[in-house]
């Protein structure tokens, strides 16, 4: 198997910028459940809000040229631990899954220069709560949990 052309980019214009907002509907609409507690709709139309440098970032993935995913952090201000952060709107289109595209821009994501290794990062627990899968990892009637690398929710 021939491995695909993949870039990881920082949003840069309108349109990459609109690219991003598609993603993030995309996200929000395969949770289903309202992002209205979380300004969702806020969120979209200020991007990049609380994602922009110094203390936040965001990346996408372009897969042969086509958006195939993102990945987001921002600072968590309201935390106990000083510098902490909450990584947030880890998403990979549906076509794009099944070669560790989550985890390669999570990886990314911590390894920009504008991330310290520093204080807590916080994990969006959204996915948990909806009952879906962490890690980049997608599961269904095909995929049992071992497949899926969650050994350790079924042990």
């Amino acid at each position: 198997m021939d491995t695909p052309d993949i870039q990881l980019l920082t949003p840069q214009n309108a349109a990459q910028w609109n690219e991003v907002r598609a993603l993030f509907t995309e996200y929000a609409e395969g949770l289903g459940i309202s992002l209205c507690f979380q300004n969702f709709d806020e969120e979209l139309t200020q991007l990049p809000g609380d994602y922009a440098p110094p203390r936040g970032s965001l990346l996408v993935a372009l897969v042969e040229g086509a958006y195939a995913g993102c990945c987001a952090m921002r600072p968590l201000d309201n935390s106990d631990y000083p510098n902490a952060c909450e990584m947030k709107r880890l998403y990979v289109r549906r076509a794009f899954r099944r070669f560790g595209l989550g985890r390669q821009l999570a990886e990314a994501l911590l390894d920009q220069p504008e991330v310290a290794p520093i204080g807590l990062g916080a994990r969006d627990s959204l996915r948990l709560e909806a009952g879906l899968c962490l890690y980049g990892h997608d599961i269904d009637t095909s995929t049992d949990p071992i497949e899926a690398s969650l050994a350790w929710v079924s042990a």
